[in-house]
């Protein structure tokens, strides 16, 4: 067998491990590569799929990428280097949905392929993506439509909940209810109403927040706006972004462990450090 033939698995390896991706538990983190849903895969496992892919049936095998959470997360899937990518996309699609999953990555070690199954096609690209760039990608890419409509569905439920509430007051404002339950269940309507808002916005705080710390211009202390962490922290994230004390708290128990293998983990560390501590001065003040 050529040695072009014999190294598209090695190349997506390659690939793989260059881009945060791995097989086998290591020391910066646990497998994140499943052949199937909860099931680690061996060495033998990997090795028994053929250099080339030749060892499986139709020249491709379809691998689980985990987040961060060991959850699936992205389809890739990979094939014999004679095979065009795109070709069989479809079955990917489907595999994809199956776990409602809306990304994929088709390759066969030459040519990669990034797909959004619910946007578009599938657009060329150089490297395969990381976890991380990914969750930036989509912090950086919220539908504000999206957001815009979801606001305005709960401004009309806050308006209701405020007008059945008045509807229900005498004219000195004292309320006519007849037990105890009937006002509990109005404070319940109201907190859900709040917990869909924070559902909206948590993950695109914490996915800004993940950005800023990756971001040269905020952890490189030689360029940097401000020399201390914590004045740092408060200029170029509390004030910039008018974070609340929810929004710190959800920053503060960020799991910097996940940065470790990225570029100048230390900095990064320390500015983190930096924000929980002032979160916690600031809530010692209440």
């Amino acid at each position: 067998m050529k040695k072009k033939e014999a190294s598209a698995r090695i190349k997506i390896n390659r690939l793989l491990e260059e881009a945060g991706w791995h097989f086998f538990d290591a020391e910066n983190g646990p497998a994140n590569i499943q052949l199937e849903p909860n099931v680690k895969m061996s060495k033998a496992d990997l090795t028994g799929l053929g250099e080339n892919f030749d060892e499986v049936k139709n020249g491709f095998v379809d691998f689980l990428l985990l987040d961060d959470k060991g959850k699936p997360f992205i389809v890739l899937e990979a094939k014999a280097e004679d095979k065009d990518p795109l070709v069989g996309k479809e079955q990917a699609r489907e595999y994809a949905k199956s776990f409602y999953l809306k990304y994929v990555i088709l390759s066969n070690g030459n040519q990669h392929y990034f797909w959004n199954i619910y946007k578009g096609n599938p657009q060329l690209i150089t490297a395969f993506p990381s976890y991380e760039s990914i969750r930036e990608s989509k912090a950086m890419n919220a539908d504000p439509a999206k957001l815009y409509s979801e606001e305005i569905n709960l401004e009309g439920e806050l308006k209701k909940l405020v007008k059945e509430r008045n509807d229900y007051a005498h004219a000195n404002g004292r309320l006519l209810l007849t037990s105890e339950e009937f006002f509990l269940e109005k404070i319940r309507n109201f907190n859900h109403c709040i917990d869909r808002v924070f559902a909206l916005i948590k993950d695109d705080i914490l996915q800004l927040y993940s950005s800023t710390l990756n971001d040269p211009d905020f952890y490189d202390s030689d360029i940097r706006a401000y020399l201390y962490p914590t004045q740092q922290v408060q200029e170029e994230i509390v004030k910039k972004y008018s974070f609340s004390r929810f929004e710190l708290n959800w920053c503060r128990k960020f799991n910097i462990k996940q940065l470790e293998s990225r570029e100048n983990y230390a900095s990064k560390k320390e500015l983190h450090i930096a924000l929980s501590k002032y979160y916690k001065e600031l809530k010692s003040e209440l």
